[in-house]
């Protein structure tokens, strides 16, 4: 058995995920974990064709596949799993030509508390005139919404006012989330931006609703760049891999 690591991203069309999915490689080989290579699901290379070359040309048969994720969604479970031979990110056997090869697809990021703990440290004592917004970019099964539930209650359980607002599938949009917290006394407006690599048109567009608004706001940086972020991805490699 030779093991191998996948950093999977998205579309290597976008310079952010390349970034996130380059730095994420370069943490994993610092940190002593060896044959890490990066891989997109659109765009080159090629999901399906760098786990053919590893196992042709490095002799891997072995795989983690480390998904460059939020929240689970049918990206995740359903077309990244295909795309590398599995039926969903549950299966672990796919072949390669008439060899066996394991697979595990592990979870996307998902809720942490010890990554929201790291959030609520980097916001500071909560201010009555402030309010907090989770924003996420939503998913069509919901499981973006709960996972920025799940944060925007362990801020609000800190003393924050906090909604939570999606670019593109969700039930509150940006401009409505600040509209809320306006309403509710607050005049500062922090947005903690639950996307790896914000860019994307949906995230320009929520923006753009919500600088034609008026409302001054304070954009945080990606979650991604939080080194709890790649400390959580480590750890979602089997130990001894």
């Amino acid at each position: 058995m030779k093991t191998g690591i996948i950093v999977l991203g998205k579309n290597s069309a976008s310079a952010g995920e390349q970034k996130v999915v380059a730095e994420c490689c370069r943490y994993l080989t610092e940190h002593g974990y060896r044959n890490v290579y990066p891989a997109f699901h659109f765009g080159e290379p090629r999901s399906d064709r760098v786990l053919k070359r590893m196992f042709l040309e490095e002799g891997i048969d072995t795989f983690c596949v480390l998904p460059m994720a939020v929240a689970e969604g049918n990206l995740t479970i359903w077309d990244m799993p295909k795309r590398i031979g599995l039926p969903d990110n549950s299966g672990s056997w796919t072949m390669i030509g008439k060899h066996d090869v394991a697979i595990r697809f592990a979870t996307a990021l998902g809720y942490s508390g010890y990554l929201a703990s790291a959030i609520a440290d980097r916001l500071g004592a909560p201010s009555d005139d402030t309010g907090v917004i989770v924003f996420a970019h939503g998913s069509k099964l919901s499981l973006s919404e709960k996972t920025a539930g799940r944060y925007a209650s362990y801020l609000s359980d800190c003393g924050w006012k906090v909604s939570c607002a999606f670019s593109e599938t969700g039930p509150v949009t940006l401009a409505e989330a600040a509209e809320k917290l306006s309403s509710d006394g607050c005049a500062r407006l922090l947005i903690l931006p639950f996307f790896l690599s914000p860019g994307g048109k949906s995230y320009r567009d929520a923006i753009e609703e919500l600088n034609a608004t008026g409302k001054e706001y304070v954009l945080t940086p990606p979650i991604s760049e939080y080194r709890e972020f790649l400390e959580i991805t480590e750890h979602k490699v089997p130990e001894d891999w």
